[in-house]
């Protein structure tokens, strides 16, 4: 009779419970509500939770500074020679006490010309300008070019420089006269050699006073 009684309370427990939503516990047992679930983001879902995307690194930067082309004009322009008088060019990029330059090499006949330009402003470093010896004949053995004339000459290369900036005396160099000569202006330091029969200028190198 008790049986009975249990059994039919149990019923309308379970129906009172299927009617308000209600989870039974019998026995101990338990029923647990379903994990919730999280939405994921694109980015997450196609590599991971702790996927990212970096910036595309930049390319194709362009160096400052002259082209060997630029360096050319630069070297021809001071020496005052035209392309087109050349017989031989050689332009190479080198790295000097820390600073890009271009040596610019040329050849006038049996003029040789070198100079170093730095690479990222044209500014002249050096200066050389020889006359191969190979070629020179001059055998001057009388000074018929004025002295005042050569350092009117040399002083006309270096705009600004005047007579206090030139040191000049005359000498004999295998067998010929020359005047030998040195400008220091503005940090620039200027040798030279004039012909003392002709007037020409046998070697010229500037470059800074602090090489």
């Amino acid at each position: 009779m008790n049986k009975r009684i249990f059994a039919a309370a149990l019923v309308c427990a379970v129906l009172l419970a299927a009617l308000s939503g209600c989870t039974i516990h019998i026995g101990g047992g338990s029923e647990s509500a379903p994990a919730s679930t999280q939405s994921q983001s694109p980015s997450q879902a196609a590599g991971g939770e702790n996927a990212s995307t970096s910036a595309p690194a930049s390319v194709g930067q362009t160096a400052d500074g002259i082209t060997e082309d630029e360096a050319k004009g630069i070297a021809l322009e001071h020496a005052k020679v035209k392309e087109e008088d050349l017989t031989g060019l050689r332009i190479r990029q080198e790295r000097d006490d820390g600073a890009d330059i271009y040596n610019v090499e040329f050849y006038v006949g049996n003029q040789e010309y070198d100079y170093e330009i730095r690479v990222s402003d044209g500014q002249i470093l050096q200066a050389d300008y020889d006359i191969e010896d190979d070629f020179y004949t001059s055998m001057t053995s009388a000074a018929t070019y004025a002295e005042a004339d050569a350092r009117a000459a040399a002083l006309a290369r270096v705009p600004g420089a005047a007579d206090q900036h030139i040191y000049m005396h005359l000498e004999q160099d295998n067998g010929r006269l020359i005047y030998e000569g040195k400008i220091v202006y503005q940090q620039m330091e200027y040798d030279f050699e004039i012909d003392a029969g002709t007037g020409d200028f046998i070697s010229w190198e500037q470059e800074s006073v602090f090489d």
